[in-house]
């Protein structure tokens, strides 16, 4: 399912970017991203994802400034975490760290701001197992490839 943020959605996403970036750097929050963009421009990916799903589900996207409680949407009574990437063909992906109780579902959102796909998602058992540990250049982490997440709606 492909969804284009209207300018309303843009405008908003941005905001929040912004201000949750410099919220969590006053907190001395570390930074995890991975690759040389600014932070800021990650988040606005993330929030631009989670405001599409938000959309397709007709659910309301978080518009909190709080550090983060763990998933993104509720979504039919799930706690959703969604993942964005800019790469057409990429993989639904968490750290190892990511705590098990937080999430129920990992969703996969591809695409580029202020365009995005809806992928497709995992249960959290079906993703945050021993036997889906890849390493993409950046150290350790669960991953499944596209072909192995099912198609929403959840």
């Amino acid at each position: 399912m492909k969804i284009t943020l209207t300018p309303a959605e843009q405008t908003v996403a941005k905001s929040l970017a912004v201000m949750r970036q410099q919220i969590a750097r006053a907190i001395a929050r570390v930074d995890q991203q991975i690759g040389e963009q600014d932070g800021w421009e990650t988040d606005e990916q993330g929030i631009g994802g989670e405001f599409a799903v938000a959309r397709a589900f007709n659910v309301y996207p978080c518009l909190e400034l709080s550090p983060d409680s763990g998933f993104d949407l509720l979504i039919k009574g799930k706690k959703v975490d969604v993942k964005t990437t800019k790469y057409p063909n990429g993989r639904l992906l968490a750290k190892l760290n990511q705590r098990d109780d937080e999430v129920e579902v990992f969703l996969l959102v591809t695409g580029k701001f202020p365009e995005f796909t809806i992928v497709g998602y995992a249960a959290t058992d079906e993703l945050l197992n021993k036997e889906n540990i890849i390493d993409l250049g950046h150290g350790p982490g669960y991953g499944l490839s596209q072909d192995r997440l099912k198609a929403c709606p959840i």
